[in-house]
C-alpha cells in the first residue's frame, strides 16, 4: 500500500484534524500553476454525476442568461452512487455538445480518487473515454472533477498530466495565480451556501476573478446534493447582474489563456 490511500484513510478514520492536515498536504504537491489573464470576470456552473434535471431543469435557467454548463459525467451502466433516482439517458450528449454545453470526466464508475490505485484509475478513466467516443464521436474530454471531492497525492499527479482541469469542491476563488490540477469551487445547494456563492461572485467582480459553482440533480425537492430552480436562478441572475461571464470551464480557459489541449 503506498502512502497516499494511508493518509486518506487515516483521515476518514480520525476525522476533522487529519483533515486539516490531509487538506494542507495534496495542494502542495503536483501543482500545475498557471496566471489568468482574463479580462472580466467568469462564472462557470457545473453539475457532477449528471442526474437529467441538471440539464432539463438546469441548463434553460443558465441559457436564459447567456450561459452554458460544465457536466461531470460517470458512463457507467452501475449508477447506484447516483443518489437522484432519476438514471440516465446517453442520447442526450450529442444534442448537448451541439447546444454549446460541455462534457466532462468524472471517472467511469465514480471512483475514490484518493482510495484508489492510479493503475485502476487510469484504466477507468480511458473506460469512460471510450464509452463517451461511442456516443459522442470526435469528441474529448480535457477537464475533469474528483468524485467525492476527494484527491490523493498520485491521484492529483494523474489528472494533472492527463486533463487541462481537475476541479475539487474545497471552496475558494480563482484568482491570480491558480494550481490547475486542483481548481477550487463552491457548492449552491442547500440555502446555507447561497449567501457564500453571491459573495463569491461579488470577489469575483472585485477582484476580476473565476468562481466555479457545482451541484448535482436540480428540482423543486432535490436531493441533499441538488439544487432547487429558484436557487440556480438567484445564484445565475447574480452573475450576470454583477457582469460574469457565465462560461463552460472548457471556455472560461480559454479566457484566461490556458490551452485547454481539445
Amino acid at each position: 500500500m503506498n502512502d497516499v490511500p494511508a493518509i486518506a484513510r487515516l483521515y476518514r478514520e480520525q476525522g476533522a484534524f487529519l483533515n486539516k492536515v490531509y487538506r494542507r498536504i495534496v495542494p502542495l504537491r503536483h501543482r500545475r500553476p498557471h496566471r489568468m489573464a482574463n479580462s472580466r470576470p467568469i462564472v462557470s456552473f457545473t453539475f457532477d454525476d449528471f442526474p437529467p434535471s441538471a440539464l432539463h431543469e438546469g441548463a434553460p435557467i443558465l441559457e436564459r442568461h447567456g450561459g452554458r454548463a460544465t457536466y461531470y459525467v460517470c458512463l457507467a451502466d452501475d449508477r447506484r452512487f447516483d443518489m437522484s433516482g432519476e438514471g440516465f439517458d446517453a442520447s442526450v450528449l450529442p444534442d448537448m455538445v451541439a447546444a454549446g454545453h460541455e462534457l466532462a470526466c468524472h471517472t467511469y464508475a465514480h471512483l475514490d480518487c484518493a482510495l484508489t490505485e492510479p493503475g485502476v484509475l487510469a484504466a477507468d478513466l480511458d473506460r469512460n473515454a471510450a464509452r463517451l467516443a461511442e456516443i459522442v464521436p470526435g469528441y474529448r474530454m480535457t477537464n475533469f472533477a474528483y468524485p467525492y471531492g476527494n484527491v490523493g497525492i498520485d491521484s492529483k499527479a494523474l489528472m494533472g498530466g492527463r486533463f487541462t482541469t481537475a476541479r475539487g469542491i474545497w471552496p475558494g476563488l480563482c484568482a491570480g495565480m491558480i494550481d490547475a490540477a486542483l481548481l477550487p469551487s463552491q457548492k449552491i445547494y442547500g440555502e446555507e451556501n447561497i449567501g457564500p456563492a453571491l459573495a463569491l461572485i461579488d470577489e469575483a467582480r472585485r477582484r476580476n476573478g473565476w468562481v466555479i459553482f457545482f451541484s448535482h440533480d436540480v428540482r423543486a425537492r432535490p436531493t441533499a446534493y441538488g439544487s432547487t430552480p429558484d436557487q440556480l436562478e438567484r445564484v445565475a441572475a447574480a452573475a450576470a447582474a454583477a457582469g460574469c461571464a457565465i462560461l463552460t470551464v472548457r471556455a472560461a480557459l480559454a479566457e484566461i489563456g490556458l490551452s485547454d489541449g481539445a
